[in-house]
């Protein structure tokens, strides 16, 4: 006859703690709240509190993974030069940027040791629109190539060696643009147009893997990839957004909050390449916000109307105890 050691390979224990690093399929009583318990896997995401940002950073670009080589700089309603790094743990705030700035987009790909943020509205008030890249490498910054347009509100990805940057606010024409350029690390240069012509939009993703959509002005549900030479039309996102963040690429993306025509929106969707599927609701509704890491592990942070929080998103497959009940 077959035994519960016998399978898992250990005995149902009677403890007066849970064990603190239990084993998927693991059982065991817990002696002092009277009830046994069993470690399973997780069949769905689920977002929980993360440390906090030290700075505002609302309507910039976050960096990286959610591991150990996060950054996100810049931002805020009126202007920000903070800049933040996270080590799996901690944000840690760095040397700040050369130069403030409200909107701007960074190479999503990067890392807290090699990243750019390009473009976007230069503040304090008198606002004034930017064209230059400013590129982290560890510890100091240095200036990038310029900007081929005089844009804010525009969207980046990739890296500092293989970026691409797309849409955004074009003064010069008082309208949205759907110019797309890439950066190979020292200048950009122009490709095929985006068949989307936004501002305040949402972009992430690798230079040959960039996924691109919603924004404003009006808001829009329609969503583009860039496959490295030209952009493919992909499904319309579930609701008309603007001010949403994302992260992952195009055949595994993750769109987290944003503005809707009726106010903040904490829904959450992920995409296959082919489709959309609604994930776990983000805490609270919040737009104008970035994010980090991917499908099955991501970070949400700043943003309307709490703009130091951060949320911590786990996909399907995380460890967590639960209490067996008997009738």
């Amino acid at each position: 006859m077959a035994t519960y050691k016998g399978i898992q390979g250990f005995t149902i224990q009677n403890l007066s703690a849970d064990p603190s690093n239990p084993i998927e399929g693991q059982v065991w009583y817990n002696s002092t709240s009277n009830v046994w318990k069993v470690e399973e896997l997780t069949t769905a995401g689920a977002w929980a509190t993360a440390p906090a940002l030290n700075s505002d950073h609302t309507q910039s670009q976050a960096v990286g993974s959610t591991t150990s080589d996060g950054q996100v700089a810049m931002g805020a309603p009126t202007g920000s030069n903070a800049n933040e790094t996270w080590d799996g743990t901690t944000w840690t705030s760095a040397t700040v940027s050369p130069v403030v700035k409200v909107t701007v987009g960074a190479s999503t790909q990067g890392s807290s040791t090699a990243s750019f943020y390009v473009s976007g509205l230069v503040g304090p008030t008198p606002f004034g629109s930017s064209t230059s890249t400013e590129e982290w490498n560890t510890s100091s910054w240095t200036t990038g190539g310029t900007y081929p347009l005089t844009v804010w509100d525009l969207r980046a990805a990739g890296t500092q060696t293989a970026g691409l940057a797309v849409g955004g606010y074009q003064p010069s024409i008082a309208d949205q643009t759907n110019a797309t350029n890439l950066y190979d690390g020292t200048s950009w240069t122009s490709t095929s147009n985006w068949p989307i012509n936004k501002r305040n939009h949402i972009a992430f993703g690798t230079q040959t893997s960039t996924l691109a959509g919603s924004g404003e002005n009006p808001q829009v549900a329609t969503f583009a990839s860039f496959g490295g030479a030209t952009w493919s039309s992909e499904a319309n996102y579930p609701t008309t957004i603007q001010g949403s963040a994302g992260s992952g690429i195009e055949s595994a993306g993750f769109v987290m909050g944003g503005g809707t025509p009726s106010g903040p929106t904490a829904a959450c969707n992920t995409y296959d390449g082919t489709a959309w599927s609604a994930d776990a609701n983000l805490p609270t509704a919040k737009q104008n916000s970035t994010s980090i890491g991917s499908t099955s592990s991501a970070l949400y942070m700043s943003g309307g109307p709490t703009v130091f929080d951060v949320y911590e998103y786990t996909g399907a497959g995380a460890a967590v105890t639960k209490t067996i009940t008997t009738s």
